[in-house]
């Protein structure tokens, strides 16, 4: 069964990019809205590296789907995984502008926890995990986040380089069969189509525009 896997980080236009794909080649999608307990379980074991055959759990919770996007299969830790499991794959790192990511990132969790569907403490623990999987385990994240968000703002030279680094490194474990598409270049379907070897939906057929922010 033929699988893309969207593995830019959160608002880098994933969900978009996924569900593009999803039209593209059918089948069934896994994104940010599945919630399954044996799902979780996994991916936590797989993080904490804990589980004793990560890729047979793996492959148990995937088996089943052709696209995927969003967390958990933008975690790097998931993603070394999904490597292994799935070396024939198809992925695409979603990136754009790091200026108007750090802003979309910082705008977007700044109202999701003003309307209280974000603890500050989950967003910290998300990313704790995945700068200490792009700059070591001694790394310093306790002002990365705090619970107004300021430590986005006063340290964004350090988001700026998580962003940099974090797709560096993507690109060197995932290797050949990956696509970096920048949204910031508006490129739409064309080279998702080119590098899945799908002809372009007809005109009337507009390029997802999910989760965008201004």
């Amino acid at each position: 069964m033929e699988k893309v896997f969207c593995i830019g980080l959160w608002k880098t236009g994933t969900t978009s990019v996924g569900m593009a794909c999803n039209k593209l080649i059918g089948g069934a999608h896994d994104g940010n809205t599945k919630s399954e307990v044996q799902r979780t379980s996994v991916i936590f074991s797989i993080e904490q590296e804990t589980a004793i055959n990560p890729l047979k759990d793996l492959l148990t919770i995937t088996k089943d789907f052709t696209t995927f996007d969003d967390y958990p299969w933008n975690s790097v830790r998931v993603i070394k995984m999904l490597k292994k499991l799935y070396p024939n794959a198809k992925y695409i790192l979603t990136t754009r502008n790091v200026d108007d990511w750090h802003y979309s990132a910082y705008t977007f969790y700044k109202k999701s926890i003003e309307s209280n569907s974000l603890d500050p403490f989950n967003i910290w623990e998300l990313y704790n995990r995945e700068f200490k999987d792009v700059f070591g385990d001694d790394f310093d994240t306790s002002n990365i986040i705090k619970s107004d968000l300021s430590g986005m703002i006063k340290n964004k030279s350090i988001w700026v380089k998580f962003f940099n680094q974090r797709n560096k490194l993507v690109k060197t474990i995932i290797g050949n069969n990956l696509l970096e598409y920048n949204i910031s270049d508006n490129l739409g379907w064309e080279p998702i189509c080119k590098f899945l070897n799908k002809d372009i939906p007809m005109m009337h057929e507009p390029f997802p525009n999910l989760n965008s922010q201004k």
